[in-house]
């Protein structure tokens, strides 16, 4: 059908901002992982200025997460994380190695050449 989904070759089904929870996000990262064993890729769950939920996140089992909140709750959250071994992106890489696609007009065709 040629959405991102079908070129990874998995089902992904309609969810609504319910259903889009940290344990959704890493399930869809574990799926990935699974079903494309050859590409190296690491799921960044963006947290925004939400201390509840990186810290919800790091429970879960994440391993990398972005939070862009105040420095105060970033060094706490930097304690958290370090006891669980999880890297906290405090500012988006500058570089081409990410594919962000927030505010995407095309999601679809944006993957493609990513991955082109």
């Amino acid at each position: 059908d040629g959405s991102v989904a079908a070129l990874l070759d998995f089902e992904l089904t309609d969810v609504g901002p319910a259903e889009l929870d940290v344990g959704w996000f890493l399930a869809l990262i574990e799926t990935a992982r699974e079903k494309v064993p050859a590409v190296d890729a690491t799921g960044v769950l963006d947290c925004g200025a939400d201390l509840a939920l990186a810290i919800e996140a790091i429970h879960a089992g994440a391993t990398h997460i972005a939070f862009s909140g105040a420095p105060a709750a970033l060094m706490k959250l930097d304690g958290i994380a370090a006891r669980g071994g999880v890297a906290i992106e405090a500012e988006p890489p500058a570089d081409d190695t990410v594919l962000d696609l927030q505010g995407c007009g095309d999601p679809l065709g944006t993957s493609r050449k990513f991955l082109a």
